[in-house]
């Protein structure tokens, strides 16, 4: 089914979600008519449908499967990475094929921050609420955003009306970006056919041993520093950054679902000591190990 605008009867984006994705938020900032924020983390999911959302919704790509895809058209776009986002208009069904586990990050608009928000950018309400799908693009703005949001609302709301007023930022700042030219995930021609998905097969391969940026530009036949720069420009960061990413991805789940110890999983997920997995982890998590796995233990 492709992703479509619909006129049947749309659901607040909250319960759109928990009937798509089965879980209810982590956290949850709830405005009735200002900007909601909803941090999810999901089970193993295949492929679905969002029904129509009666808000629009930005979103972040924060975690789980190293990528996914949606319905663009009558095709599937190319695979949607951890740190892109997304812009899903009011009124529009959506279809994803996930294949694992899924973090993200949501900001919707009710109609009192849709018309603050429109104003600022000198758009109607109406506008702005139904901007076109935008699919999988990096934004360094929004992401910080995005990142913000959610660890406010992970704070249980002390702070917002710093967070009504950085969620309607971020919507001002899209709908004034709205028009700009975006290539929607397109790759570098030198990263183009089955490379690029080579080349993230390969790092995905290599999450306890590593793998070098000269090892993967090899095997794509381009010089190390060519290589880097088409994966910055097709992932938004480094390769070493998006291996990094990864293996702290893959040890939250070993955290979550397995009794290994901490070293355990400082060795199964490739990193030299105990003492680096915890720095790394803390630099993305703001939790060391041992903090996150008290926190969310789901011990199976």
């Amino acid at each position: 089914m492709a992703t479509t605008r619909t006129r049947s009867r749309s659901l607040p984006a909250i319960e759109a979600f928990r009937r798509a994705i089965h879980v209810l938020p982590t956290a949850l900032r709830e405005a009735d008519e200002g900007a909601t924020v909803s941090v999810w983390s999901t089970g193993p999911l295949g492929e679905y449908e969002i029904s129509p959302m009666r808000e629009p919704m930005i979103a972040l790509h924060t975690g789980g499967v190293a990528r996914f895809q949606t319905r663009l058209g009558d095709h599937w776009t190319e695979p949607c990475l951890p740190g892109q986002v997304f812009w899903i208009p009011a009124d529009f069904r959506t279809t994803w094929r996930v294949n694992g586990r899924l973090e993200f990050v949501g900001v919707h608009f009710g109609a009192s921050a849709l018309e603050r928000i429109a104003r600022e950018a000198g758009i109607r309400s109406g506008e702005l609420s139904r901007l076109p799908f935008r699919p999988g693009f990096h934004d360094a703005f929004a992401s910080s955003a995005c990142t913000t949001l959610a660890r406010e609302a992970a704070r249980g709301g002390s702070r917002g009306r710093f967070a009504e007023l950085l969620a309607e930022a971020l919507g001002v700042y899209l709908a004034q970006h709205a028009g700009e030219p975006r290539e929607v995930n397109a790759l570098p021609q030198a990263l183009a056919g089955d490379l690029f998905e080579k080349a993230l097969d390969r790092i995905e391969g290599s999450i306890a041993s590593g793998i070098s940026v000269a090892e993967l530009a090899r095997s794509a036949a381009m010089s190390p520093s060519a290589f880097a720069r088409a994966f910055r420009r097709a992932v938004g960061f480094s390769p070493h950054r998006y291996l990094t990413a990864r293996r702290i991805e893959i040890a939250k789940h070993l955290l979550e679902r397995t009794r290994f110890s901490i070293a355990e999983i400082a060795l199964e997920t490739g990193f030299s000591s105990q003492a680096h997995f915890t720095s790394r982890f803390r630099e993305h998590a703001e939790l060391t190990p041992r903090q996150y796995r008290r926190r969310g233990a789901r011990v199976s």
